[in-house]
């Protein structure tokens, strides 16, 4: 069943751009090498306000200037820097100067980097799972987890994988992981709605418990009434999706 969605694995373009961001991880925020940093940024206290001119700058003022209290910043100033790190040549820069600024900017780099192979690992899985290849569907999203676990990415590559397993017969192993997501992110709509779908097909005494799930999916994203869009958006495997249609059916 073909998405209706273009872009990498199933995404749209914001979303993409959306995940990149929620999925990097934070980074100390340094003004570009260069460019004199906003005028309306103030260093406020327990940080130390200081003057300190940018070349060129000939109206940066102190603290008690007409400025209204404003630090301007040179180059390489870390917003928000605790005293301490102030202290070491003056005007809030990092100890060591320019070559701290620089490994500041890179640990940004590579944390933007790993989010990227993140949401690679996460297209190429799904593209396996559209392709019929659920084994190494369930491989690409146990390497997202265990190469990218910090990541908020990783959230899908959980849920991917136990769906995948379900695939693949281990019912038990995906039911037990489905209520652990379920556990620590109790509202996530997809992750009820698979728990009502598989309880219901695998668990029959649970049917209630499956219904209550069922309740709470809906009342979050009601999309998942729909198994063609489910498979397409959601990239169900067929065993899952045919569990979902199952449910839907007694309803």
């Amino acid at each position: 069943m073909s998405s209706n969605r273009g872009g990498e694995g199933g995404f749209t373009r914001s979303e993409m751009t959306a995940l990149q961001q929620l999925a990097a991880p934070p980074a100390a925020f340094v003004t570009p090498a260069g460019r004199p940093p906003p005028r309306s940024v103030e260093a406020e206290w327990p940080f130390e306000s200081r003057s300190a001119a940018a070349p060129g700058d000939s109206g940066a003022g102190t603290s008690g200037s007409g400025s209204g209290g404003r630090a301007s910043l040179p180059p390489g100033t870390v917003v928000g820097t605790p005293n301490y790190l102030a202290r070491e040549g003056g005007g809030g820069r990092l100890p060591g100067g320019a070559a701290a600024a620089a490994a500041a900017g890179g640990g940004a780099r590579s944390g933007a980097s790993e989010a990227q192979a993140a949401l690679q690992l996460l297209a190429s899985a799904r593209e396996a799972v559209d392709a019929g290849q659920h084994q190494q569907a369930f491989d690409l999203y146990g390497r997202l987890v265990a190469e990218h676990g910090d990541l908020a990415l990783a959230y899908y590559g959980r849920l991917g994988r136990a769906l995948q397993a379900y695939q693949l017969g281990a019912v038990s192993d995906c039911l037990l992981a489905l209520e652990d997501e379920e556990a620590a992110l109790r509202g996530a709509a997809e992750v009820h709605a698979a728990l009502a779908a598989l309880l219901y097909t695998e668990r029959p005494s649970l049917a209630l418990r499956a219904e209550e799930e069922w309740a709470i999916a809906s009342s979050f994203d009601k999309r998942y009434s729909d198994p063609a869009w489910v498979a397409a958006n959601k990239h169900w495997p067929p065993r899952a999706v045919a569990a979902l249609q199952r449910f839907l059916a007694l309803s």
